[in-house]
């Protein structure tokens, strides 16, 4: 400021999750062994707010507590990262 140059904001981005182990919990998630679609129902996804996509609505095969012990032995046998019990917990 003192020589006269305006300041330039920084554009700062943060991701919480590695794309890459969101990317293959999804795979994981929606593999038609875990999850099934009804033939009623969906849910209405906003995207933006122009936008939205519905959904089918889905029915899982096992308990989540199986899914995910699945997901973490995957992700362990193909040495890749998985994202925490937490983030994995689905409705």
């Amino acid at each position: 400021m003192v020589s006269g140059k305006a300041i330039r904001k920084t554009q700062v981005s943060r991701a919480r999750f590695d794309p890459t182990a969101v990317a293959e919990a999804l795979k994981f998630l929606f593999n038609p062994s875990h999850v099934g679609t009804l033939s009623w129902g969906y849910k209405v996804l906003r995207i933006s707010a122009n936008e939205t996509i519905p959904l089918p609505a889905l029915s899982h095969r096992e308990i989540r507590k199986d899914i995910y012990l699945e997901y973490v032995t995957f992700c362990d046998q193909e040495s890749a990262t998985h994202i925490s019990r937490g983030s994995f917990v689905f409705s």
